[in-house]
């Protein structure tokens, strides 16, 4: 069983009516990176209320933001939604909640982007707007007629300038939330889209990801995910630096990832006496 409530002003709750059995509190807050969850065990008792201590949330980071990619509020609403072909079979209106009832989102996709040419999704930092040119969706790609094969793996990439020379030895922090996934993994690469991934979330971080099928189902969020990489230093470079975002499943045509959010934290300060 789950319980929602929201907290007051001073972070105070009360939820009522819980059946008897053990639980754990999850909490977030809209607009933080990051989730809650109590290591403590709340045991419910028939008609006896269970009194909890002040619960304190610390919102993971490691150092200072180099760069952010939408907002952290479980959604991927903020993102920018395609504008199908008029030719589509699959209509929705462009604005207001059905929006989000893009069954033909993956067309969409391979309309936009060459896979041949490896011309998929680019983000640029400081210059491009994610209301603008980050899609709400990362599905598949269609191939085009007479290929081997019908859909393949979409890989996004986001460009960004490290200005000084990185310490090597200094390791830099990835953090990111998924709004929604299904049949899905991601693969991290930094600057080497055929190099060994840093991370695959279907073995490194399997809570961050789920077959809710949100795409299908006309929704913006499904179930929420997130995971983090660290990267060394040594693998970053003075000047324009890419990191590359393979959706690992690429046979499947509803298979998708939405992101919530995405931050990359440079190396904390020195500690100074």
């Amino acid at each position: 069983y789950q319980y929602w409530v929201r907290a007051g002003e001073r972070g105070a709750f009360r939820v009522k009516n819980v059946r008897p059995g053990a639980y754990r509190i999850h909490a977030y807050i809209p607009g933080v990176y990051g989730q809650y969850v109590s290591e403590q065990v709340i045991t419910v008792q028939a008609g006896r209320a269970a009194l909890l201590e002040t619960l304190f949330f610390h919102p993971p980071r490691s150092g200072p933001t180099l760069w952010e990619i939408g907002i952290p509020d479980r959604s991927a609403a903020e993102f920018f939604v395609p504008v199908l072909n008029p030719d589509s079979q699959y209509p929705y209106p462009p604005v207001g909640e059905n929006r989000f009832r893009n069954y033909g989102a993956w067309e969409r996709y391979a309309e936009t982007f060459n896979y041949s040419t490896g011309d998929q999704l680019t983000y640029i930092v400081g210059v491009h707007d994610y209301s603008k040119d980050w899609w709400y969706v990362q599905p598949i790609m269609f191939m085009p007629e007479g290929s081997p094969v019908k859909y393949a793996q979409s890989t996004w990439r986001i460009n960004f300038d490290i200005w000084v020379t990185p310490n090597p030895k200094a390791v830099y922090m990835f953090r990111a939330a998924l709004a929604a996934s299904h049949n899905a993994s991601v693969l991290l690469r930094v600057n080497n889209v055929t190099s060994d991934p840093l991370v695959d979330t279907e073995y490194d971080f399997p809570q961050a990801t789920a077959n809710d099928n949100a795409m299908a189902r006309a929704s913006a969020h499904g179930q929420y995910g997130e995971f983090h990489v660290k990267i060394p230093g040594s693998l970053f470079k003075a000047g324009t630096n890419s990191i590359f975002l393979t959706q690992k499943y690429g046979a499947r045509p509803l298979s998708h990832l939405m992101w919530d959010y995405l931050r990359l934290e440079t190396p904390p300060p020195p500690i100074t006496s």
